[in-house]
């Protein structure tokens, strides 16, 4: 069985087997500890496995194959892209972006997207969030299950990530015109999660206002902190 030899990382066996399969797309049932779920086409299988070269080789055979739908989702709705995102693999995250069947704003069982999954709270890529955005079909500002951008949980990495990687974040994504007034279904913005993530103890608030400040310039700042303000009162 293909799934088998994925998992049990038996390459020659994977690679020999991979011309038996009639449907690449079929969702196997069987529970797989490193995605997290059941229900998984190859496809995913391969790409959680892509560390190894033979399983990234089998990554791009398995997109070669006619049928191959990379958008198939698994148990949780995620992609194909999703998994790429997840596991950190540019190269496998452009060979999917290229690929005619896939859809980068496609949304998983909680709305995210994979460019939500690139910048979720804790698992912040620069990288891959890169990745994604040199591909102008990307919406920086589609809302996932509870209205967040992915600004909004950029705004909330703060304390996890270096602010050099937070810097490049909000740059990339306000320069491919994420919307920093956008609000969530709480009615907050991202400069408004900014303000409560540093106002906790360890955090010099400052320091990140000001970042926020430089990377958007003066102006919108300005009215950043106004709407910030009317929305917390007069503390910021």
């Amino acid at each position: 069985m293909l799934r088998k030899a994925i998992v049990d990382g038996n390459w020659a066996a994977a690679h020999a087997r991979l011309p038996e399969i009639t449907d690449p797309n079929r969702l196997l049932p069987d529970y797989d500890s490193m995605l997290e779920d059941p229900d998984n086409p190859l496809l995913h299988y391969a790409i959680s496995r892509a560390n190894h070269p033979e399983a990234r080789a089998l990554v791009t055979r398995l997109l070669a194959i006619d049928e191959t739908d990379p958008d198939v989702p698994q148990f949780r709705g995620r992609t194909a892209l999703h998994v790429a995102i997840n596991f950190r693999h540019p190269g496998i995250a452009r060979e999917l972006l290229a690929h005619p069947k896939t859809s980068p704003n496609a949304t998983s069982a909680f709305l995210q997207t994979p460019l939500h999954r690139a910048t979720m709270p804790m698992m912040l890529n620069v990288e891959m969030l890169s990745v994604l955005l040199e591909d102008d079909r990307v919406n920086p500002n589609l809302p996932d299950k509870d209205g967040n951008a992915p600004l909004h949980h950029v705004a909330r990495d703060i304390g996890w990530h270096e602010i050099k990687d937070i810097r490049k974040a909000v740059a990339l994504l306000i320069a491919r015109g994420a919307n920093p007034f956008q609000k969530n279904h709480e009615g907050k913005t991202p400069i408004m999660i900014w303000d409560e993530e540093t106002r906790a103890p360890g955090y010099k608030a400052p320091a990140y206002m000001n970042l926020i400040a430089e990377i958007v310039g003066e102006r919108r700042w300005c009215r950043l902190r106004r709407i910030a303000a009317s929305h917390r009162g007069p503390s910021l």
